[in-house]
């Protein structure tokens, strides 16, 4: 008997939204395609075999779920699957703490989860003004943003993208900031492909009033090349400061 495909960062991701649920092939791809596909494209096709992969492993159940004659197959997750999960979830993925002035950037993961939720959700109109992209169109709820923060975790493990939460030296919230390959927010083109790294960045409207916005985008533009290998960012916000403009933060 030959064995199963081995387990991926996509397998485990797909995994974890059976952990919150069960779902229908079709009700999977949905939601990563709703909450995740900024964030990792991965071909549909390839998201369809994903079930049957966890169910070789023993990590998700089938059971039929068919409505009149329409066929389909919920998938719910297994005991051995929850340990899975945990385990994997449990490898070291941290990374460096960013720190400038008065601004401390951590690692974005499922420890800022209440933080996210808030700041999102008190920050959509200001988001789209300064950040744009498309994301948030709406109020964000934990069961979504902790999928997001998960698939933020893996790809920080991974080195394919690289995500902060941004605190001040009192602990509180600013807003995150987000280090992404060339392309993923703006289309590729001969000008943009001179670079090696999407910056963006944004912060709630108090800490835009407080003077963080400018505040992060100087920590970001010492951060990006001291911090990481990168020489020629792309700083992808709608709302680009004049290094000289704004109050200092307060």
């Amino acid at each position: 008997m030959s064995r199963p495909a081995a387990m991926t960062t996509t397998s485990y991701s797909i995994l974890g939204l059976l952990a919150v649920k069960p779902w229908t092939t079709h009700e999977l791809v949905r939601q990563v395609d709703r909450s995740m596909r900024r964030l990792w494209p991965r071909a549909q096709s390839k998201l369809y075999e994903e079930p049957k992969k966890l169910v070789a492993h023993g990590y998700a159940k089938a059971a039929d779920d068919s409505v009149g004659r329409r066929r389909r197959t919920r998938y719910s997750i297994t005991p051995k699957g929850r340990r899975a999960l945990s385990a994997w979830l449990q490898q070291p993925g941290s990374g460096p703490v960013l720190e400038f002035e008065d601004l401390r950037a951590t690692v974005l993961g499922r420890a800022d989860l209440a933080e996210d939720v808030r700041g999102i959700n008190a920050s959509l109109e200001l988001i789209e003004r300064t950040r744009g992209g498309g994301w948030p169109t709406e109020p964000v709820t934990e069961e979504v943003d902790f999928v997001d923060l998960v698939w933020h975790e893996c790809e920080f493990r991974e080195g394919y993208s690289f995500s902060y939460a941004v605190y001040d030296n009192a602990g509180t919230y600013l807003g995150c900031c987000y280090l992404y390959p060339v392309g993923r927010r703006t289309e590729l083109s001969a000008q943009l492909i001179e670079h090696d790294v999407d910056v963006s960045w944004w912060v709630t409207p108090e800490a835009y009033d407080r003077g963080h916005y400018v505040g992060l985008y100087r920590a970001l533009r010492t951060w990006v090349t001291e911090a990481f290998p990168f020489t020629a960012p792309h700083y992808s916000n709608r709302e680009i400061p004049p290094l000289d403009e704004g109050p200092e933060p307060v």
